[in-house]
């Protein structure tokens, strides 16, 4: 089995481009001193799982 050896040329930046934006990207999402946030909260749910009906058992 002979081993060839292979040239590797590394890709080049070619041409830049700049682009400009009308608008913000994320322009609905800035925050400004008019802002106003309201937190919807998170909803929790407690289980309790001291009772044995709870483990399995495998035979």
């Amino acid at each position: 089995m002979t081993t060839k050896k292979v040239n590797y040329t590394a890709p080049a930046v070619i041409d830049d481009l700049a682009l400009e934006l009308e608008a913000e990207i994320l322009g609905a999402s800035a925050v400004t001193e008019d802002t106003i946030v309201e937190s919807e909260g998170q909803k929790i749910e407690t289980h309790d799982f001291t009772d044995s009906s709870f483990n399995q058992v495998w035979e």
